[in-house]
C-alpha cells in the first residue's frame, strides 16, 4: 500500500506546484502560514508560491515608498460629462491659469454666485469679476485648486463637487477644503453656483449651543425680517 500512497503524495505536490490560484490567497492569509509543507525551505519547491511572494513583496515595497499628495487621486475627466460637469472643469481650469476672463466665459450673464463667506451673492459678470480678482490677488502664488470628486450632471445641468487647495510642490493648503452646487443653462453656461469653503473656526459643539439658542430667539424676530432660503 506504500507505493499507491506516495504516486497520490506526488501527484497531489505537482498539482498544487501549478495551482498559483490556490496557492496566492494561502500565501497572502495574515496570521495564518500555509502548512502543507513542513520543509523550511518549502517555498523553493514551488514556483508559483515564490512568485506569489515576490509580488506581494514588491507591492510592499512600493507602497512603502510612495509618498502621496492630495492631488495624486483627483477627478479625472469622464468621456460623457454633462456640460455643466464639463462647465466647472473649466471655470476651475482658468482660476488656476489666472485667466479671469476664461474662467467668467463659463458663466451666463444673469449669474448667482453665492460664496458663503460673503454676506450677499455676486449676481452679475461684473461684480464676479472683481471676486474673482480680489480673490486671486488674496491667493498665495502657486495656489491650486484641485477637484477631488464631481458628479456628472444626467442632463438636468446640475452638479456638485469637493475640493481642496494645494501648493505647486504637492502640500494640501490649510482650511482649503470646499463643497461647490452648480447649475447651468441649455447652453451650457452656468447660472448658479454656491461655493462653502471650509470654516477657520471649529465651532464643534458650542456651534450646536449657539444653534440651539438662534432657534429660541427666532421667535423674537419681526416677521417683517425674512432670512433668505436659496
Amino acid at each position: 500500500m506504500a507505493c499507491p500512497r506516495l504516486v497520490l503524495f506526488v501527484a497531489l505536490m505537482s498539482t498544487l506546484g501549478q495551482c498559483d490560484s490556490f496557492l496566492a490567497p494561502l500565501a497572502h492569509h495574515p496570521g495564518k502560514p500555509w502548512t502543507g509543507l513542513t520543509t523550511p525551505n518549502a517555498a523553493s519547491h514551488l514556483p508559483c508560491l515564490q512568485h506569489t511572494q515576490q509580488r506581494s513583496s514588491a507591492s510592499h515595497n512600493r507602497l512603502a515608498s510612495m509618498k502621496l499628495s492630495p492631488s495624486d487621486f483627483p477627478a479625472p475627466p469622464a468621456t460623457n460629462e454633462g456640460p455643466c460637469t464639463a462647465a466647472v472643469r473649466r471655470y476651475w481650469d482658468g482660476m488656476n491659469r489666472r485667466d479671469v476672463e476664461y474662467a467668467l466665459a463659463q458663466f451666463a450673464d444673469d449669474i448667482v454666485f453665492q460664496d458663503m463667506m460673503f454676506q450677499e451673492p455676486f449676481k452679475d459678470k461684473k461684480e464676479l469679476r472683481a471676486h474673482f480678482e480680489k480673490c486671486l490677488d488674496g491667493f498665495p502664488e502657486g495656489l491650486l485648486f484641485v477637484i477631488d470628486d464631481i458628479s456628472n450632471d444626467s442632463g438636468d445641468g446640475k452638479c456638485g463637487a469637493f475640493w481642496h487647495c494645494e501648493t505647486p510642490e504637492g502640500k494640501a493648503f490649510p482650511f482649503s477644503r470646499g463643497l461647490s452646487y452648480y447649475a447651468c443653462n441649455e447652453g451650457g453656461k452656468l447660472t448658479f453656483a454656491r461655493e462653502i469653503p471650509e470654516p477657520t473656526t471649529k465651532t464643534g459643539s458650542s456651534g450646536l449651543a449657539l444653534a440651539r439658542f438662534g432657534s429660541f430667539m427666532m421667535q423674537f424676530i419681526p416677521e417683517s425680517i425674512v432670512f433668505p432660503k436659496i
